[in-house]
């Protein structure tokens, strides 16, 4: 059964140039994907009828105990032994792994320990020559062109707060306006000590990532608070538009300013 391990608390920062590359793997739907491959051929009596497989045991089919799925956000392709190689040492091993490299930058890699597996997962975020690794956990009966890597997760820093809301009832509240709430940074009571707010969220790699939060009241207050947050260990992201991944068509930020005429870079 897998579990989320302890955190402790790291040091920040921030990127400059953001991985090329599609967030989604493919994968259409089965009608889609016939016609594409079949054209106007039609089935024969063997192809229409297909195979019955419901008579396989789940018990007699081997699968890895600890395994993960991932992908390396670059419009290089993936060398999997330069990988394996920067990999082991990122996530200190303390037992061998197995790298298996199953095309369009995604690979599969085998733990031979719990601990290890858990850590890679779960303490991420993980880069690979600055391009972001998205990590899924082992799903044998997806197609690997079906899956969509598309979130990852990352410690955020909400700065100097007041110590009113330095706790898991305002982590939670913000964890889940900046992405998916997953945890926060708190003693037995619930209360955070520091200067920063540690929340774990998960975030959409395709879209901007927020550079502060405003916190009101009500939709009627006109005095509001700003509040700057910051990202831990974050990939390479963009500048312009904000975001860890591009889309195939490249960045929102420059297409905008070509259309419109523009010139320069905004900071995000």
């Amino acid at each position: 059964m897998s579990s989320r391990p302890q955190e402790t608390s790291r040091g920040g920062g921030s990127s400059r140039t953001p991985s090329r590359s599609p967030v989604k793997s493919g994968g259409d739907d089965l009608a889609s994907r016939l016609s594409a491959k079949l054209g106007d051929l039609l089935l024969t009596g063997k192809e229409a009828a297909g195979l019955v497989i419901g008579r396989v045991g789940v018990s007699e089919v081997p699968r890895p105990r600890w395994a993960v799925v991932g992908k390396v956000c670059s419009p290089r392709k993936l060398v999997i032994g330069a990988l394996e190689r920067t990999m082991e040492r990122a996530w200190g091993l303390h037992r061998p792994a197995q790298f298996r490299n199953i095309g369009d930058n995604r690979f599969v890699v085998c733990f031979s320990s719990e601990g290890d597996w858990n850590h890679a997962l779960y303490n991420g975020p993980w880069q690979f020559d600055f391009n972001a690794i998205l990590l899924k956990n082992y799903a044998g009966s997806v197609r690997p062109s079906d899956m969509v890597f598309d979130t990852m997760e990352v410690w955020v820093r909400v700065l100097d707060l007041p110590m009113d809301m330095m706790n898991r009832v305002y982590g939670k509240l913000i964890g889940n306006w900046i992405g998916r709430f997953i945890a926060v940074d708190v003693d037995k009571d619930g209360i955070a000590w520091g200067k920063d707010l540690r929340i774990r969220v998960e975030v959409r790699v395709d879209q901007p990532l927020a550079r502060g939060v405003k916190l009101r009241k009500n939709d009627d207050e006109v005095i509001n608070l700003w509040f700057d947050v910051k990202y831990e260990r974050i990939p390479h992201f963009c500048f312009d538009c904000g975001c860890l991944v591009h889309q195939e068509n490249g960045c929102s930020a420059n297409r905008a300013r070509s259309s419109s005429g523009e010139s320069g870079c905004v900071p995000h």
